[in-house]
């Protein structure tokens, strides 16, 4: 027994040297084609892997790479957690918890968390990871790796409403990848794009735009014009000029998002829902309802069929969609909406989050378009308190809610004094009749 044990172990590590050499680094797209080639091959070693209890840093490269190419290509989020953890437990064995792989597992394993909106365990993995790396900063791989950890654990803390927390790593990652490559090289370009997502939350547009320009043109020099990552750089780009209105210069960019990511990810990749959901909002803003709406359905359909329920995404697309049931005068579908987004941002982000605040905004109009303004004004009162307290008091995005709850305690006001007036006509109408 103990023999066949033996030949089966060597016989699978025979296996995961064939298929490395077939499958490349997942994490370049150009590599994908290969990939799927040998996908089927590559799940079945990973298979053979845990079910032999193969132990050796080729096994551990294989469950990466195999991961990987789930996690962008495919995002089985599901399939790809058990591909990362079983790399990790396998390179903290041989290698012990301080080697380079063990962080860049940890790093993987992080950013999948971060996607699936497990922001707590996302924190914890990356500030594991940036600790290993801080004691080998002597080498260019380990300072690379702690570059794009500082930069995820950014992009995590800007999730969660931290800003001030954000900035600062994001600055930080910057300046080592622009030391280290030049500030021309396509390594800097993820932290661009993510300190220009900050300010755009900020509402700080110049600093914002140059960052989100300078990324693309470095993204096309590097990739050309047709490549996933140039789809980001043109999405961010877009959004940035549909919150400045200006429009004619937003569309082209996200349509080019969207045929980009259609033609390389497939019609119903999550990313293809971000570009349906970004052009949707600008068809939106100009007040496009009936171009808007089926993007927006569209978009909810493939990030609930890829990502499940429970995910920010789909709270963002359900925000969205509800707006527009509101507006086109179908306020209990809109309140469902709300419902269903508020419950999904409470449990990932907890209470006092600007994305909690919008929402329950939005609630609150729901509401008082239902003539429910007991329901609606704790609402809104609770919102304008976690935008102040979170964005500041003099944020546009507060200002906008600030705004709206005073325009509804004058209508709500004008009822009241309508309603006493009323009552006291009729009162004294009655006086006069007796």
């Amino acid at each position: 027994m103990d023999r066949e044990a033996t030949w089966q172990e060597r016989a699978g590590e025979r296996l995961i040297e064939l298929v490395l050499k077939a499958f490349p680094n997942s994490s370049e797209f150009e590599n994908w084609n290969l990939c799927e080639e040998q996908i089927l091959s590559a799940l079945a070693v990973c298979e053979r892997i845990n079910e032999f209890n193969i132990e050796t840093e080729k096994a551990a490269l294989l469950l990466i790479y195999t991961g990987d190419y789930l996690f962008y290509k495919y995002c089985t989020y599901n399939e790809v957690e058990p591909l990362f953890k079983n790399s990790l437990v396998i390179y903290e064995k041989i290698l012990g918890k301080d080697h380079i792989n063990v962080a860049i597992s940890l790093n993987k394993l992080a950013t999948l968390y971060l996607e699936q909106g497990k922001y707590n365990e996302a924190e914890l993995l990356y500030k594991r990871t940036l600790v290993i790396l801080e004691k080998i900063l002597d080498k260019q791989e380990s300072i690379y790796a702690y570059a794009a950890t500082l930069s995820n654990l950014a992009a995590l803390h800007n999730k969660q409403g931290r800003y001030l927390e954000a900035e600062p790593l994001f600055l930080r990652s910057l300046a080592i990848y622009e030391k280290i490559s030049g500030k021309e090289h396509i390594d800097a370009t993820h932290a661009l794009n993510n300190l220009a997502e900050l300010y755009l939350i900020q509402c700080s547009y110049k600093k914002a735009e140059p960052l989100l320009q300078k990324s693309l043109a470095i993204k096309e020099k590097a990739l050309g014009e047709y490549h996933p990552d140039v789809a980001l750089s043109l999405s961010n780009l877009g959004v940035f000029y549909c919150t400045q209105s200006k429009y004619k210069q937003s569309e082209p960019l996200h349509q080019r998002s969207l045929v980009i990511r259609e033609k390389f990810l497939g019609k119903n990749h999550p990313t293809v829902a971000q570009s349906l959901n970004n052009l949707a909002q600008m068809y939106h803003k100009q007040r496009k309802y009936k171009q808007a709406k089926p993007l927006y359905q569209r978009s909810l359909e493939i990030l609930e069929k890829t990502l499940g329920q429970q995910n920010h995404y789909v709270a963002n697309c359900l925000n969205n969609l509800a707006e527009i049931h509101d507006i086109q005068g179908e306020p209990e579908q809109a309140r469902i909406m709300y419902g269903r987004s508020l419950a999904i941002f409470e449990e990932l982000l907890g209470n006092n989050h600007p994305n909690v605040a919008i929402t329950l905004a939005g609630l609150a109009v729901s509401y008082h378009m239902q003539g429910k303004d007991k329901q609606a004004e704790p609402l809104l009162k609770r919102s304008l308190a976690i935008l102040e307290d979170t964005l500041g008091k003099n944020h546009p995005t507060t200002n906008k809610i600030r705004v709206n709850y005073k325009i509804f305690l004058t209508v709500k006001n004008g009822k009241r004094f309508i309603g006493n007036a009323v009552r006291g006509f009729n009162s004294l109408l009655a006086k006069i009749n007796s």
